[in-house]
C-alpha cells in the first residue's frame, strides 16, 4: 500500500532538516572568514608597504635635490671664480709685461707635433717668451705681454730664430697663425738695437732729403697692407718706429 497523497510531512524531521542547513551554513562561513581575513590583512600590509617606500623615496629626493642643486652652484661658481682668476692674471700680465711659459719640448718634438719641415741646420724654435725675451728685447716682450700674448705660436716661434740670424725664410700657415708677428718682430728687434733712420734734413721749405724705411715690407693687395700696418702700429712705438703705408687705388 503506498501512503495517500497530501499527507502531511512530519514537523520533526523537517525541524532537523533546517537546523542541519544552518549549522552547516554557519560552519562554512566560519572556515572562510579566516581566509577573507587573511587576505585583507595581506592587502593591508602591501598597501602599507607601498606608502612607506614612496615616502622614503619622497624623502630621499628631497634630500637630494638641494645636494644636487648646491653641487651645482659651487660648479658654477668654481667655474667663474676661475673665468675672474684667468682675467684677472692676464691683466696682471698686460700691467707687467711677461708671458706665461709654457713647456719647452725640445727642437724635434716641437716640430714634430707642429709639422714643421726645415733643414738640420736651423736654428732651435723659441718655445716660450722667455726664450725669446734675450732675442727680443725687454721693450717688445712687454709690448707682446700688453697685447695679452702668453706664447708664441707655431710659426713664431721657429720664424724668429731664422729671422733673427739674418737668414731667409718662406713660411707657410693658417689664417690667424701669426705669420705677421712672425716677420714684423724680428725687424722690430733689429730697429731697436740699431736705432731708427735718421730723420731727412730739410733742404727748403718744400723740400728735404728723401727719406730713409729702415724696413720694408711688400704686400700683394691694399686691404693686405693696410692689416700689416695695424699690427705693426703696435709693437713699433716700443722701438721708437713710426709705420707708413703706401697704396694706390683710392682716391687722395
Amino acid at each position: 500500500l503506498s501512503p495517500r497523497l497530501g499527507a502531511p510531512a512530519d514537523p520533526e524531521k523537517a525541524e532537523r532538516k533546517t537546523s542541519r542547513k544552518a549549522a552547516k551554513a554557519a560552519a562554512q562561513a566560519e572556515a572562510e572568514a579566516p581566509e577573507v581575513d587573511e587576505a585583507s590583512e595581506k592587502a593591508g600590509k602591501k598597501a602599507g608597504r607601498k606608502a612607506a617606500k614612496a615616502k622614503a623615496q619622497e624623502a630621499e629626493d628631497g634630500e637630494t635635490k638641494p645636494a644636487v642643486e648646491e653641487v651645482g652652484r659651487k660648479k658654477r661658481k668654481a667655474c667663474l671664480n676661475d673665468g675672474k682668476e684667468a682675467a684677472d692674471a692676464k691683466q696682471r700680465r698686460q700691467e707687467d709685461g711677461k708671458g706665461v711659459a709654457t713647456k719647452v719640448l725640445g727642437a724635434a718634438a716641437f716640430r714634430k707635433l707642429h709639422e714643421i719641415v726645415v733643414a738640420d741646420s736651423c736654428p732651435a724654435p723659441l718655445e716660450t717668451f722667455d726664450a725669446a725675451a734675450p732675442a727680443l728685447g725687454a721693450a717688445l716682450t712687454k709690448a707682446l705681454g700688453a697685447q695679452g700674448y702668453t706664447t708664441p705660436t707655431s710659426i713664431q716661434a721657429q720664424s724668429w730664430p731664422i729671422a733673427l740670424t739674418g737668414q731667409d725664410i718662406v713660411a707657410v700657415a693658417k689664417t690667424g697663425s701669426g705669420k705677421t708677428c712672425g716677420f714684423l718682430l724680428p725687424a722690430l728687434a733689429r730697429i731697436a738695437e740699431c736705432g731708427p733712420a735718421p730723420v731727412p734734413k730739410q733742404l727748403s721749405w718744400s723740400s728735404s732729403e728723401p727719406a730713409r724705411p729702415s724696413v720694408l715690407v711688400l704686400a700683394p693687395t691694399r686691404e693686405l697692407a693696410l692689416q700689416i700696418a695695424g699690427e705693426a702700429e703696435k709693437f713699433a712705438p716700443a722701438v721708437g718706429a713710426r709705420v707708413v703705408s703706401v697704396y694706390g687705388g683710392t682716391p687722395k
